[in-house]
């Protein structure tokens, strides 16, 4: 149970690097020009709770739904279902903002959709390694 709990926050800490390198690098200074000023990061108590909540739930997805058992399956398989769950996930928010907001471009879709599945892809094959290792 303790090991689990330890795979579950390592993998929190990548899933969070990585987004977070995401986030400041590309996606905030590419949605700043694309939708200008209805683009805005939120600060405060609700933003916070709002972003440990998402992490939570997004990496508690990936370690009930995506894995694969490691002595049968090759790593490929948990690879290909991270992807799935990651491109499934972004691409219910990428296209409900795709209907809701105006300036939000089917450009932003594609690149969501791909960012989430790849996020997901690269944080399953870390939990799945994880899980080798045991």
């Amino acid at each position: 149970m303790i090991a689990h709990v330890k795979w579950f926050l390592y993998t929190v800490i990548l899933f969070l690097f990585l987004d977070g390198l995401w986030i400041f690098l590309v996606a905030k200074p590419m949605y700043t020009q694309i939708l200008g000023e209805i683009f805005q990061i939120r600060t405060g108590i609700y933003a916070w709770g709002a972003i440990v909540i998402f992490y939570f739930l997004i990496v508690l997805g990936i370690v009930v739904l995506v894995p694969v058992n490691t002595s049968r399956y090759p790593a490929v398989t948990s690879a290909a279902r991270g992807f799935l769950f990651g491109f499934i996930s972004y691409a219910v928010f990428a296209l409900t903002n795709y209907i809701i907001l105006k300036a939000w471009t089917l450009d932003l879709v594609m690149l969501d959709v791909i960012w989430g599945g790849g996020l997901c892809m690269v944080t399953s094959l870390f939990y799945y390694f994880l899980q080798r290792r045991r």
